[in-house]
């Protein structure tokens, strides 16, 4: 019952801030002596967390829904799709990335590496793009970035947001 407790308050702490709420997953429990999450666990914290992340961006998602009558949206679905495909490299280098999260020392090494990048960021001179100006190749980039991501430790979140910013998106639609 503790382990579950703790897992999701990680979880609820972690998962909407740039920081790897996967990577603390595996490093408060390791800190704390207790047994990290397994897979289904991890899973389903993961689910409620989409669930959260559904209910706020509805009208955004109802808008997407819309690509047929709406080129806004068609373009934004577009952006999407085409930032999605590089994370399927998650497909080929499962196994090894399995391996890194049952290291609490390459956890560590690869959040302080999202550290790093994230104040970096705060360097990148403020733009205001908005997101249906970006093109197929930033998408792209941001999906390059997003399967980096999939390394335990580095922040999704953190790692999409940066590579916006550096696309010249205005922070909010990075």
């Amino acid at each position: 019952m503790l382990n579950a407790i703790v897992w999701g308050l990680v979880q609820g702490l972690t998962e909407f801030l740039p920081i790897s709420s996967s990577g603390h997953l595996v490093l408060v429990p390791a800190f704390l002596g207790l047994e990290p999450p397994d897979l289904a666990t991890s899973a389903f914290l993961h689910l409620g967390t989409l669930v959260a992340v559904v209910a706020y961006y509805r009208r955004d998602l109802a808008r997407l829904g819309r690509f047929r009558r709406d080129p806004v949206s068609r373009h934004v679905l577009f952006l999407l799709v085409v930032g999605t495909l590089p994370a399927l490299i998650g497909v080929v280098v499962e196994a090894p990335l399995e391996r890194l999260q049952d290291s609490p020392t390459a956890v560590a090494v690869a959040l302080l590496g999202t550290g790093v990048v994230l104040a970096a960021s705060t360097r990148l001179p403020p733009r205001r793009r908005r997101l249906e100006d970006a093109t197929g190749g930033q998408a792209v980039g941001v999906g390059i970035s997003q399967a980096v991501a999939l390394i335990p430790g580095v922040s999704r979140s953190g790692m999409t947001i940066t590579t916006g910013l550096a696309a010249g998106l205005a922070p909010v639609e990075a």
